[in-house]
Protein backbone atom coordinates (compact mmCIF):
# COMPACT_ATOMS: atom_id res chain seq x y z
CA UNK A 1 0.00 0.00 0.00
CA UNK A 2 1.49 3.21 -1.14
CA UNK A 3 1.89 6.10 1.35
CA UNK A 4 -0.58 9.12 0.92
CA UNK A 5 2.43 11.52 0.26
CA UNK A 6 3.39 9.41 -2.60
CA UNK A 7 -0.29 9.39 -4.18
CA UNK A 8 -0.46 13.08 -3.54
CA UNK A 9 3.36 13.53 -5.12
CA UNK A 10 1.67 11.31 -8.25
CA UNK A 11 -1.33 13.18 -8.44
CA UNK A 12 0.67 16.51 -9.15
CA UNK A 13 2.85 15.06 -11.85
CA UNK A 14 0.03 13.99 -13.41
CA UNK A 15 -1.21 17.35 -13.00
CA UNK A 16 2.11 18.66 -14.69
CA UNK A 17 1.81 15.96 -17.48
CA UNK A 18 -1.83 17.64 -18.07
CA UNK A 19 -0.73 21.12 -18.38
CA UNK A 20 2.60 20.39 -20.45
CA UNK A 21 0.17 17.70 -23.21
CA UNK A 22 -1.98 21.03 -23.46
CA UNK A 23 0.74 23.40 -24.12
CA UNK A 24 1.81 20.53 -26.70
CA UNK A 25 -1.39 20.75 -28.69
CA UNK A 26 -1.90 24.28 -28.37
CA UNK A 27 1.74 24.35 -30.17
CA UNK A 28 0.62 22.01 -32.38
CA UNK A 29 -2.10 23.32 -33.47
CA UNK A 30 -0.42 26.94 -34.05
CA UNK A 31 2.01 25.26 -36.31
CA UNK A 32 -1.02 23.79 -38.36
CA UNK A 33 -2.45 27.20 -38.78
CA UNK A 34 0.83 29.24 -39.90
CA UNK A 35 1.11 26.33 -42.45
CA UNK A 36 -2.29 27.15 -44.05
CA UNK A 37 -1.53 30.95 -43.40
CA UNK A 38 1.88 31.54 -43.64
CA UNK A 39 1.19 35.31 -42.77
CA UNK A 40 -0.35 34.91 -39.55
CA UNK A 41 1.61 36.77 -37.13
CA UNK A 42 -0.07 36.99 -32.90
CA UNK A 43 1.06 39.23 -30.40
CA UNK A 44 3.37 37.65 -27.88
CA UNK A 45 0.73 38.71 -24.84
CA UNK A 46 -1.93 36.82 -26.75
CA UNK A 47 0.17 34.20 -27.28
CA UNK A 48 1.25 33.68 -23.65
CA UNK A 49 -2.35 33.96 -22.54
CA UNK A 50 -3.29 31.27 -24.70
CA UNK A 51 -0.36 29.07 -23.39
CA UNK A 52 -0.82 29.97 -20.00
CA UNK A 53 -4.99 29.26 -20.04
CA UNK A 54 -4.42 25.97 -22.22
CA UNK A 55 -2.22 24.62 -19.82
CA UNK A 56 -4.84 25.88 -16.68
CA UNK A 57 -7.62 24.08 -18.42
CA UNK A 58 -5.75 20.78 -19.50
CA UNK A 59 -3.98 21.04 -15.79
CA UNK A 60 -7.27 20.88 -13.93
CA UNK A 61 -9.19 18.20 -16.22
CA UNK A 62 -5.82 15.82 -15.04
CA UNK A 63 -6.33 17.06 -11.53
CA UNK A 64 -9.72 16.12 -11.38
CA UNK A 65 -9.10 12.51 -12.84
CA UNK A 66 -6.03 12.11 -11.44
CA UNK A 67 -7.24 9.75 -9.05
CA UNK A 68 -8.31 7.47 -11.83
CA UNK A 69 -5.45 7.96 -14.04
CA UNK A 70 -3.29 7.02 -10.96
CA UNK A 71 -5.63 3.79 -10.40
CA UNK A 72 -5.52 2.46 -14.15
CA UNK A 73 -1.73 3.50 -14.05
CA UNK A 74 -0.95 1.40 -11.07
CA UNK A 75 -3.41 -1.30 -12.20
CA UNK A 76 -1.62 -1.41 -15.76
CA UNK A 77 1.67 -1.98 -13.93
CA UNK A 78 0.75 -4.80 -11.77
CA UNK A 79 -0.48 -6.72 -14.77
CA UNK A 80 2.79 -5.91 -16.72
CA UNK A 81 4.55 -6.89 -13.88
CA UNK A 82 2.75 -10.17 -13.10
CA UNK A 83 2.38 -11.28 -16.60
CA UNK A 84 6.42 -10.79 -16.46
CA UNK A 85 6.46 -12.20 -13.63
CA UNK A 86 5.24 -15.32 -15.71
CA UNK A 87 7.91 -15.34 -17.95
CA UNK A 88 11.05 -16.90 -18.03
CA UNK A 89 14.18 -15.24 -18.01
CA UNK A 90 14.87 -16.64 -21.55
CA UNK A 91 11.37 -15.11 -22.48
CA UNK A 92 12.13 -11.53 -20.94
CA UNK A 93 15.38 -11.58 -22.50
CA UNK A 94 14.30 -11.95 -25.80
CA UNK A 95 11.74 -10.09 -25.50
CA UNK A 96 13.89 -6.98 -24.36
CA UNK A 97 16.47 -7.72 -27.05
CA UNK A 98 13.74 -7.31 -29.91
CA UNK A 99 12.00 -4.44 -28.41
CA UNK A 100 15.55 -2.12 -28.43
CA UNK A 101 16.06 -3.58 -31.83
CA UNK A 102 12.47 -1.98 -33.14
CA UNK A 103 13.31 1.41 -31.43
CA UNK A 104 16.30 1.54 -33.15
CA UNK A 105 15.03 0.62 -36.48
CA UNK A 106 11.87 3.11 -35.35
CA UNK A 107 14.44 6.20 -34.65
CA UNK A 108 16.26 5.48 -37.88
CA UNK A 109 13.32 5.60 -39.76
CA UNK A 110 11.97 8.96 -37.90
CA UNK A 111 15.49 10.72 -39.44
CA UNK A 112 14.33 9.45 -42.79
CA UNK A 113 10.95 10.85 -42.83
CA UNK A 114 12.68 14.54 -41.03
CA UNK A 115 14.35 14.99 -44.58
CA UNK A 116 10.77 15.87 -45.87
CA UNK A 117 10.75 18.45 -43.48
CA UNK A 118 9.52 19.09 -39.94
CA UNK A 119 5.52 19.31 -39.59
CA UNK A 120 3.00 17.68 -37.83
CA UNK A 121 2.73 14.65 -40.37
CA UNK A 122 6.63 13.81 -40.14
CA UNK A 123 5.56 13.92 -35.97
CA UNK A 124 2.50 11.88 -35.79
CA UNK A 125 4.47 9.05 -38.18
CA UNK A 126 7.16 9.11 -36.04
CA UNK A 127 4.89 8.42 -33.18
CA UNK A 128 3.09 5.64 -35.08
CA UNK A 129 6.16 4.61 -36.27
CA UNK A 130 7.32 4.00 -32.02
CA UNK A 131 4.44 2.34 -31.30
CA UNK A 132 4.14 -0.01 -34.06
CA UNK A 133 7.16 -1.39 -34.52
CA UNK A 134 7.73 -1.49 -30.12
CA UNK A 135 4.88 -3.62 -30.15
CA UNK A 136 5.76 -6.01 -32.73
CA UNK A 137 9.46 -5.99 -31.10
CA UNK A 138 7.63 -6.84 -27.90
CA UNK A 139 5.26 -9.63 -30.13
CA UNK A 140 8.25 -11.25 -31.69
CA UNK A 141 10.63 -11.46 -28.49
CA UNK A 142 7.78 -13.19 -26.55
CA UNK A 143 6.63 -15.36 -29.18
CA UNK A 144 9.89 -16.58 -30.88
CA UNK A 145 12.14 -16.47 -27.97
CA UNK A 146 13.24 -20.01 -28.42
CA UNK A 147 14.46 -19.59 -31.68
CA UNK A 148 16.35 -16.28 -30.83
CA UNK A 149 17.76 -17.90 -28.06
CA UNK A 150 19.10 -20.88 -30.02
CA UNK A 151 21.48 -18.29 -31.77
CA UNK A 152 23.55 -17.48 -28.44
CA UNK A 153 26.10 -20.33 -27.12
CA UNK A 154 24.47 -21.84 -23.65
CA UNK A 155 26.04 -22.91 -21.09
CA UNK A 156 26.06 -24.30 -17.48
CA UNK A 157 28.40 -22.89 -14.99
CA UNK A 158 28.80 -22.71 -11.53
CA UNK A 159 29.61 -20.28 -8.78
CA UNK A 160 30.31 -20.70 -5.21
CA UNK A 161 28.54 -18.13 -2.57
CA UNK A 162 28.84 -18.97 1.26
CA UNK A 163 30.18 -22.31 0.50
CA UNK A 164 26.61 -23.26 -1.14
CA UNK A 165 27.00 -24.26 -4.63
CA UNK A 166 24.56 -21.76 -6.90
CA UNK A 167 23.56 -22.41 -10.52
CA UNK A 168 23.21 -20.34 -13.30
CA UNK A 169 20.86 -21.98 -15.90
CA UNK A 170 20.90 -22.21 -19.34
CA UNK A 171 18.82 -19.29 -20.75
CA UNK A 172 16.77 -21.34 -23.53
CA UNK A 173 16.06 -24.27 -20.89
CA UNK A 174 12.23 -24.23 -20.34
CA UNK A 175 11.34 -23.40 -16.42
CA UNK A 176 10.15 -27.04 -14.26
CA UNK A 177 7.51 -26.16 -12.00
CA UNK A 178 7.98 -28.05 -8.43
CA UNK A 179 5.34 -29.58 -6.49
CA UNK A 180 4.62 -29.87 -3.35
CA UNK A 181 6.12 -33.79 -2.72
CA UNK A 182 9.35 -32.45 -4.78
CA UNK A 183 9.14 -29.50 -2.54
CA UNK A 184 9.08 -32.10 0.75
CA UNK A 185 11.43 -34.76 -0.73
CA UNK A 186 15.24 -33.42 0.71
CA UNK A 187 16.86 -34.76 -2.26
CA UNK A 188 15.39 -31.98 -4.87
CA UNK A 189 18.41 -29.56 -3.10
CA UNK A 190 20.97 -31.71 -3.92
CA UNK A 191 20.08 -31.81 -7.56
CA UNK A 192 19.99 -28.22 -7.40
CA UNK A 193 23.82 -28.37 -6.13
CA UNK A 194 25.02 -29.99 -8.25
CA UNK A 195 23.61 -28.89 -12.03
CA UNK A 196 21.75 -31.77 -12.92
CA UNK A 197 18.42 -29.72 -13.39
CA UNK A 198 18.92 -27.85 -16.41
CA UNK A 199 17.29 -24.36 -16.30
CA UNK A 200 15.02 -22.59 -13.80
CA UNK A 201 12.82 -24.14 -11.26
CA UNK A 202 9.78 -22.08 -10.48
CA UNK A 203 6.97 -23.00 -7.45
CA UNK A 204 4.30 -22.12 -8.48
CA UNK A 205 2.14 -19.52 -5.37
CA UNK A 206 -0.73 -22.05 -4.97
CA UNK A 207 1.92 -25.07 -4.45
CA UNK A 208 2.93 -22.72 -1.97
CA UNK A 209 -0.81 -22.62 -0.29
CA UNK A 210 -0.73 -26.27 0.06
CA UNK A 211 2.20 -26.61 2.02
CA UNK A 212 1.07 -23.92 4.44
CA UNK A 213 -2.40 -25.91 4.34
CA UNK A 214 -0.46 -29.25 5.87
CA UNK A 215 1.84 -26.88 7.98
CA UNK A 216 -1.60 -26.10 9.57
CA UNK A 217 -3.69 -29.41 9.72
CA UNK A 218 -4.72 -31.31 12.55
CA UNK A 219 -3.24 -34.53 11.41
CA UNK A 220 0.84 -34.70 12.90
CA UNK A 221 2.66 -36.31 9.88
CA UNK A 222 1.12 -33.71 7.67
CA UNK A 223 1.77 -30.93 9.69
CA UNK A 224 5.39 -32.13 9.57
CA UNK A 225 5.33 -32.79 5.81
CA UNK A 226 4.25 -29.31 5.31
CA UNK A 227 6.23 -27.82 6.97
CA UNK A 228 9.79 -29.83 6.00
CA UNK A 229 8.29 -28.55 2.85
CA UNK A 230 8.39 -24.56 3.57
CA UNK A 231 11.35 -25.08 5.61
CA UNK A 232 12.91 -26.81 2.35
CA UNK A 233 11.93 -24.34 0.16
CA UNK A 234 13.12 -21.39 1.78
CA UNK A 235 16.28 -23.29 1.61
CA UNK A 236 16.31 -24.00 -1.93
CA UNK A 237 15.48 -20.11 -3.10
CA UNK A 238 19.20 -19.98 -2.35
CA UNK A 239 20.02 -22.28 -5.14
CA UNK A 240 18.13 -20.15 -7.83
CA UNK A 241 14.62 -21.46 -6.93
CA UNK A 242 11.73 -19.23 -7.63
CA UNK A 243 8.15 -18.82 -5.88
CA UNK A 244 6.08 -17.09 -9.14
CA UNK A 245 2.50 -16.10 -8.42
CA UNK A 246 0.44 -18.29 -9.98
CA UNK A 247 -3.45 -17.80 -9.26
CA UNK A 248 -5.19 -21.11 -10.38
CA UNK A 249 -8.59 -22.30 -9.02
CA UNK A 250 -8.89 -25.97 -7.91
CA UNK A 251 -7.01 -29.10 -6.81
CA UNK A 252 -3.23 -28.16 -7.03
CA UNK A 253 -2.39 -31.35 -9.08
CA UNK A 254 -5.01 -30.16 -11.68
CA UNK A 255 -3.72 -26.67 -11.27
CA UNK A 256 -0.23 -27.86 -11.87
CA UNK A 257 -0.88 -29.57 -15.28
CA UNK A 258 -3.08 -26.79 -16.42
CA UNK A 259 0.00 -24.45 -16.12
CA UNK A 260 2.68 -26.99 -17.39
CA UNK A 261 0.45 -27.61 -20.54
CA UNK A 262 0.11 -23.59 -20.78
CA UNK A 263 3.69 -22.69 -20.55
CA UNK A 264 5.28 -25.77 -21.70
CA UNK A 265 6.81 -26.62 -18.88
CA UNK A 266 7.81 -30.00 -17.02
CA UNK A 267 6.56 -30.96 -13.85
CA UNK A 268 9.24 -32.34 -11.17
CA UNK A 269 7.83 -34.22 -8.89
CA UNK A 270 7.99 -37.59 -6.48
CA UNK A 271 4.42 -38.34 -6.54
CA UNK A 272 3.97 -41.56 -8.88
CA UNK A 273 0.26 -40.46 -9.76
CA UNK A 274 0.84 -36.89 -10.97
CA UNK A 275 3.65 -37.95 -12.95
CA UNK A 276 1.42 -40.78 -14.80
CA UNK A 277 -1.18 -38.24 -15.14
CA UNK A 278 1.54 -35.64 -16.80
CA UNK A 279 2.10 -38.50 -18.87
CA UNK A 280 -1.00 -39.19 -20.14
CA UNK A 281 -1.66 -36.06 -20.99
CA UNK A 282 1.17 -35.61 -23.46
CA UNK A 283 3.16 -33.31 -20.57
CA UNK A 284 6.85 -34.21 -19.58
CA UNK A 285 7.36 -35.81 -15.74
CA UNK A 286 10.58 -35.54 -14.30
CA UNK A 287 10.01 -38.33 -11.60
CA UNK A 288 13.13 -38.03 -8.83
CA UNK A 289 11.85 -41.46 -7.33
CA UNK A 290 12.63 -42.74 -10.88
CA UNK A 291 15.90 -40.73 -11.08
CA UNK A 292 16.71 -42.39 -7.76
CA UNK A 293 15.96 -46.27 -9.14
CA UNK A 294 17.63 -45.49 -12.00
CA UNK A 295 20.99 -44.40 -10.69
CA UNK A 296 20.46 -47.69 -7.98
CA UNK A 297 23.71 -50.20 -8.16
CA UNK A 298 22.72 -53.08 -10.68
CA UNK A 299 22.04 -56.22 -8.43
CA UNK A 300 22.52 -59.55 -10.45
CA UNK A 301 21.11 -63.24 -8.97
CA UNK A 302 23.94 -64.56 -7.68
CA UNK A 303 25.55 -61.40 -6.10
CA UNK A 304 26.18 -61.43 -2.16
CA UNK A 305 24.62 -58.68 -0.08
CA UNK A 306 25.27 -58.16 3.48
CA UNK A 307 22.36 -56.51 5.60
CA UNK A 308 20.20 -56.34 8.93
CA UNK A 309 16.90 -58.62 8.91
CA UNK A 310 14.72 -55.92 10.61
CA UNK A 311 11.14 -57.70 10.34
CA UNK A 312 9.18 -60.38 8.99
CA UNK A 313 8.13 -61.18 5.62
CA UNK A 314 4.81 -61.53 4.03
CA UNK A 315 4.91 -65.38 3.18
CA UNK A 316 5.87 -67.89 5.81
CA UNK A 317 9.69 -68.23 6.67
CA UNK A 318 10.44 -65.01 5.01
CA UNK A 319 12.88 -61.78 6.66
CA UNK A 320 13.09 -58.64 4.95
CA UNK A 321 16.27 -56.34 5.32
CA UNK A 322 17.41 -53.22 3.48
CA UNK A 323 20.09 -52.23 1.35
CA UNK A 324 22.17 -49.08 1.89
CA UNK A 325 20.11 -47.23 -0.64
CA UNK A 326 16.77 -48.34 0.55
CA UNK A 327 16.24 -51.22 -1.55
CA UNK A 328 13.47 -53.50 0.21
CA UNK A 329 15.38 -57.34 0.50
CA UNK A 330 13.15 -60.44 1.02
CA UNK A 331 15.35 -63.03 2.43
CA UNK A 332 13.72 -66.78 2.39
CA UNK A 333 14.04 -69.37 5.27
CA UNK A 334 15.75 -66.36 7.36
CA UNK A 335 12.77 -65.54 10.10
CA UNK A 336 14.56 -66.99 12.95
CA UNK A 337 17.33 -64.50 12.03
CA UNK A 338 15.56 -61.51 12.77
CA UNK A 339 17.56 -58.83 14.33
CA UNK A 340 21.17 -60.53 13.10
CA UNK A 341 23.49 -59.02 10.08
CA UNK A 342 23.89 -61.76 7.38
CA UNK A 343 24.96 -62.41 4.20
CA UNK A 344 22.39 -63.51 1.34
CA UNK A 345 22.87 -64.43 -1.79
CA UNK A 346 20.41 -63.16 -4.73
CA UNK A 347 18.09 -64.75 -6.73
CA UNK A 348 15.96 -62.34 -8.55
CA UNK A 349 14.89 -59.25 -8.68
CA UNK A 350 11.80 -57.01 -9.30
CA UNK A 351 11.23 -53.63 -10.58
CA UNK A 352 7.73 -52.60 -9.80
CA UNK A 353 5.75 -48.50 -9.63
CA UNK A 354 6.78 -48.24 -5.77
CA UNK A 355 10.47 -49.03 -6.60
CA UNK A 356 13.18 -52.11 -6.70
CA UNK A 357 12.61 -55.66 -4.76
CA UNK A 358 15.50 -58.10 -4.04
CA UNK A 359 14.64 -62.05 -3.59
CA UNK A 360 17.09 -63.54 -1.76
CA UNK A 361 18.31 -67.04 0.19
CA UNK A 362 20.42 -67.43 3.24
CA UNK A 363 24.11 -68.10 2.52
CA UNK A 364 24.74 -71.58 4.33
CA UNK A 365 28.19 -70.34 5.02
CA UNK A 366 26.81 -66.79 6.25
Amino acid sequence: MKSKAFQYVMRGLITLLGAGLGAALLAAGLQLARLSNPGLSIPFGLLAGLYIGTALVFGLVFFAFSWRIYSGLTSLTGRILSRMDRMSMGQLFSTVVCFSIALVMAALLSRILTFMGESMFTTVSSMILYLALGGLGIQIGHRRYKDFLHMFPRAVTFHAKKGTARLKRRAGAPAKLADASALIDGRMQSLLETGFLEGAVEVPSFVVEELRRLSDSADTQKRARGRRGLENLQAMEASGVKVTQQPEAGEPDVALLRLARRQGSPILTCDYSLAKSATVSGLTALNINALSAALRPTVQAGDVLRLQLTKEGREANQAVGYTEDGTMVVVEGARALIGRTVEVTVTSALQTSAGRMIFAKRREDG
